[in-house]
């Protein structure tokens, strides 16, 4: 068979054309598999992102905007004009 292989031209050909082939589905694989890979780093990237900055968020809330009455009310009564 293997004698067959290397004489016959139409045969060799596709033998060839096999290898080549299987080595581009390999590299083909393998660069979407990294790919793949480097979407989902990044989608858990964007995800924990989006978490703390809904953290930050409530943290700037409770820390920034006074709950006593006398926020942006009292800024709105005048007090902008004195500056």
């Amino acid at each position: 068979m293997q004698l067959l292989l290397m004489t016959h031209p139409k045969i060799n050909a596709r033998f060839i054309m096999n290898k080549y082939q299987t080595i581009i589905n390999i590299c083909a694989g393998s660069a979407l598999a990294i790919m793949g890979w480097f979407a989902r780093t990044l989608w858990d990237a964007v995800q924990e992102l989006k978490q703390d900055l809904s953290k930050l968020w409530e943290e700037l809330a409770k820390d920034y905007v006074p709950k006593d009455g006398g926020g942006l009310k009292s800024l709105s009564a005048g007090q902008w004009c004195d500056v």
